[in-house]
């Protein structure tokens, strides 16, 4: 009889061994679900590189991305730090801190330079606005700015966002936040970088782990977006604009074409 058993028990035995690497793998799947970290909610903020001459206003624009998240609302901290070697001045505009509704307090404007509907926070002259770009509760809440009297640097200012509440929920944005007005001396020559972690705190969607990117402002006498900018009316010459810096070379071949110095057309 036990002879007989023999084959059944190898039987088992067999499947026995199938089953176990298929069990472990179904235990290691289930505790891989159950305590692997969680992925980060989308935050993020970011600053526009901007190119600026000498002696010019701008902005520095703010964008935020906040996909399906809870928060309720945002802190923005925009600092400018020159490389070495710069010279001159970059600064940021003075503009009075200022804390308003936003139902029926702040007038809505369209601003070329920005090419989108702007929120006007305190109307005074071009270049001296911190500009609430996107809202992303429209209607809701308040928006304070603070600037360069409150922040003690002409380096740094910023803004603050909320839903009104203070009680996180759920938001999907994408888009520009706030603009802040920066302006070159006449003297001013480099590159600084703008951060939104800064010497008085990181920016951040409240409550939320935020991915910060910073950009640059270049200022130069020939700072250029597109190859137009870098047209020197010399026939002679190739122009280019190269990593917003404007490049005219002078042709290896003979150039008949070139126009007459400004003091031969004068001595005519």
């Amino acid at each position: 009889m036990n002879k007989m058993r023999l084959p059944e028990r190898r039987r088992i035995a067999r499947n026995r061994s199938r089953l176990a690497p298929r069990l472990q793998m179904w235990v290691a799947a289930v505790l891989t679900a159950l305590f692997a970290p969680t992925t980060a909610p989308a935050a993020e903020l970011s600053v526009g590189s901007v190119l600026l001459r000498p002696g010019t206003d701008g902005r520095v624009v703010v964008s935020g991305a906040a996909e399906n998240v809870a928060t309720f609302g945002f802190t923005i901290m925009v600092e400018l730090v020159p490389r070495a070697g710069n010279v001159g001045e970059l600064e940021f505009t003075r503009t009075d801190r200022l804390t308003l509704s936003k139902r029926g307090s702040a007038s809505i404007h369209r601003r070329s330079d920005l090419a989108e509907e702007v929120r006007v926070i305190r109307p005074r002259t071009a270049g001296d606005d911190i500009l609430e770009v996107g809202d992303p509760w429209p209607d809701q809440g308040s928006f304070s700015i603070f600037d360069t009297g409150q922040t003690g640097s002409p380096l740094l200012n910023g803004a603050i966002g909320d839903n009104g509440t203070f009680i996180a929920s759920p938001i999907q944005f994408r888009g520009a936040l706030t603009a802040h007005p920066i302006r070159a001396t006449a003297d001013a020559q480099g590159i600084w970088d703008v951060v939104l972690s800064t010497s008085r705190g990181d920016s951040s969607w409240e409550g939320l782990p935020t991915t910060l990117q910073a950009g640059t402002v270049i200022v130069s006498q020939k700072a250029c977006v597109s190859r137009a900018d870098c047209n020197d009316g010399d026939s002679c010459t190739s122009d280019s604009c190269d990593a917003g810096f404007c490049r005219n070379v002078r042709s290896e071949e003979p150039c008949t074409d070139r126009k007459p110095s400004r003091k031969k057309r004068q001595s005519r």
